[in-house]
């Protein structure tokens, strides 16, 4: 993946390869020893909450959080290099709340 700066990428919409739009990038997590983004942390729009059956908080804001192996590109959006049914069943393996989506 090409190097950019994390403050751009923050506010950029995400979406998988089936069109999706996932929701918007809001901040990222840092793996402390490696220095590297581990993964970002997207905040899930209404419709994609529903398709990807996803409950609402109503007091936690409705985030996952994807893992960087799985950005295939980021310009104007951030695409995945995942399906929508593929996100769907990647979230569903976890038990917590917060699911890290990674390939397998």
């Amino acid at each position: 993946m090409a190097e950019f700066n994390l403050s751009e990428v923050r506010g950029k919409r995400m979406f998988t390869t089936d069109g999706m739009a996932v929701g918007t990038v809001v901040r990222f997590e840092i793996d402390p020893t490696l220095w590297r983004v581990r993964s970002l942390v997207v905040k899930v729009n209404d419709t994609a909450m529903q398709l990807l059956e996803l409950k609402k908080s109503l007091l936690t804001a409705n985030e996952i959080l994807v893992g960087h192996d799985i950005v295939k590109s980021v310009g104007d959006v951030v695409n995945l290099g995942v399906s929508l049914e593929m996100l769907k069943g990647q979230l569903a393996a976890p038990t917590s709340k917060k699911q890290v989506i990674s390939k397998k």
